[in-house]
């Protein structure tokens, strides 16, 4: 067998994207479409030379998957010719070209790799004159993360400015993935694991946070990401609590994070996912591949704890998870979670992430070094400027990623369009940015007291239980039952025959919610419980 025909094992995070592609194996959910702008002109075959040549030097991007022995295995491809199609806008209105990139773009990121044959990289180039001015590339996330996206920009900008290339790194990407598996066959990789089960033992199996439609039976994967910008004082102020705090700026927003998970759900055992870099061998700094694992943190949110508390806590509960960061992700599942539910991913449902490099020139939301890897410096910037590509996927229920630009925290949400509306998705924003604004202010505050709404918000609550302005008081009702509750039962008496509740196709009076209501009273009263239970 010669050495192009050799087979390699799989790294654990390959293996559980190949085994994904393998029960959707049309699916867009983990393709990595990226998008440049270049500050300059460039002769189109200066372009295709110049990528097809860069690309070609890193062997993750041109590998085959196959089936040996019923395992997965992968091998290098032979021929590194890269898939690159070129599309002439010059006859095309110039006002135009800006929709006609980003349809092309849409078409070239959502269509199928063939694992099975590889290349695991496509391109597509856009050009006037003869002259490129945007370049595309789709991955597949099981070849990069988002280091690897960086590493791929900074070859590229120096190649297209004209400055020196750096030279490829010595390692390969096939190397990691063998000494993965050889170190998780051994005895630490078990006792580590044992370890790890044991702390998320007894983990609530399912995050949900206010649907607003039925969970589909199985995870289609459709989705929508937002975008949003915190005002810019904010990034100042979370910097100075987490050095009062000693902890990074990370541990912060996710400690609000976890508030706001903890106020949207009612629970104080909380699940969430972060990516993490997995690059722990300095000798695979500049090699590209997919390194990137889900390190998995639970912190517990009872007893009414104040911010700070929240903060040390979820400090704890970062430092657990990063004692075991060669645990793989996959490992961790087949452990606490081998019954499989089709409609969610086991374990986490929620992934929060943070870059301080930004969305221009740190590591793009496909994956990332995350919060304890760093993502770079995106060194290419000045030279290609990244262009937000929409992927209209989801990978989970919400992925919530907060970037450091230097000057202020942008935002994307990416979620699940068959659970989320929208609207919800921005009050989830609008949530939790205020709940971080409160909790700036006042970290000692108990959680269940900082404030989630705002003025406007307020002002709406208010007004439903405001009995001298509300068209549903009866003028000759008591002043003092000025509750919302107060105010549907005096409607119960009044109009039961009215309309109460619309959802969907399930349609409720007045009198029909009241009688429900007094159900679950007596059923409640029946367990012993009463005022101030």
């Amino acid at each position: 067998m010669g050495e192009d025909d050799r087979h390699w094992p799989l790294s654990s995070e390959q293996q559980r994207l190949w085994f994904i592609d393998r029960l959707t194996p049309a699916s867009a959910a983990y393709h990595v479409p990226v998008s440049w702008r270049l500050r300059d002109a460039v002769p189109l075959p200066e372009v295709v030379a110049t990528v097809g040549r860069l690309l070609a030097r890193h062997d993750a991007l041109f590998t085959a998957f196959a089936e040996v022995d019923g395992e997965p295995v992968q091998r290098l491809l032979p021929a590194r010719e890269l898939p690159l199609e070129v599309h002439d806008l010059t006859d095309c209105p110039a006002a135009e070209r800006d929709a006609r990139c980003a349809e092309v773009v849409r078409e070239v990121s959502r269509r199928p790799f063939d694992l099975s044959a590889g290349p695991l990289v496509r391109a597509a180039v856009f050009a006037v004159d003869d002259h490129v001015r945007l370049l595309h590339l789709t991955f597949h996330h099981i070849a990069v993360d988002g280091l690897s996206l960086e590493i791929v920009e900074r070859d590229l900008a120096a190649g297209l400015g004209g400055a020196p290339v750096p030279p490829p790194a010595e390692a390969a990407y096939v190397e990691h993935c063998a000494r993965q598996q050889e170190w998780l066959a051994g005895p630490r990789a078990q006792r580590d694991l044992d370890r790890r089960v044991e702390q998320l033992r007894g983990v609530p199996e399912l995050l949900e946070l206010g649907r607003d439609r039925p969970r589909p039976r199985d995870f289609t994967y459709r989705g929508e990401t937002l975008r949003f910008t915190v005002e810019p004082d904010v990034r100042d102020r979370v910097r100075a609590l987490a050095a009062g705090s000693g902890v990074t700026p990370y541990v912060v927003l996710l400690a609000a994070f976890h508030v706001f998970l903890h106020r949207q759900t009612g629970q104080t055992d909380l699940v969430v996912g972060s990516p993490v870099a997995g690059r722990g061998d300095s000798r695979f700094l500049d090699v590209v591949g997919l390194f990137a694992g889900t390190m998995v943190a639970r912190t517990d949110l009872g007893g009414e704890p104040t911010f700070e508390a929240v903060v040390a806590r979820t400090q704890e509960s970062v430092l657990d998870a990063l004692e075991h960061l060669d645990v793989p992700f996959d490992r961790l599942v087949n452990r606490l979670v081998p019954q499989r539910v089709p409609s969610h991913g086991p374990l986490v449902q929620v992934l929060f992430a943070f870059h301080e490099t930004g969305p221009k020139a740190g590591a793009g939301p496909a994956a990332g070094a995350g919060a304890a890897g760093g993502a770079g410096t995106g060194t290419g910037a000045s030279f290609l400027t990244r262009e937000f590509v929409p992927t209209d996927t989801a990978k989970l229920d919400l992925t919530f990623t907060v970037y450091d630009d230097g000057d202020r925290f942008d935002i994307e949400i990416e979620y699940c369009t068959d659970l989320f509306g929208r609207d919800s998705v921005e009050h989830f924003f609008r949530h939790w940015s205020h709940l971080l604004s409160s909790a700036l202010d006042q970290p000692r505050l108990p959680i269940g007291r900082l404030a989630a709404m705002d003025a406007a918000e307020r002002s709406l609550i208010r007004s439903w239980s405001a009995a001298r302005t509300s068209a549903a008081v009866d003028p000759a009702g008591d002043d003092a039952d000025l509750t919302v509750h107060g105010l549907v039962g005096r409607w119960v008496v009044r109009s039961p025959g009215a309309v109460a509740v619309v959802c969907g196709e399930v349609v409720l009076t007045y009198g029909e919610l009241g009688a429900r209501s007094d159900v679950v009273a007596g059923l409640l009263r029946g367990l012993g419980v009463g005022g101030g239970s």
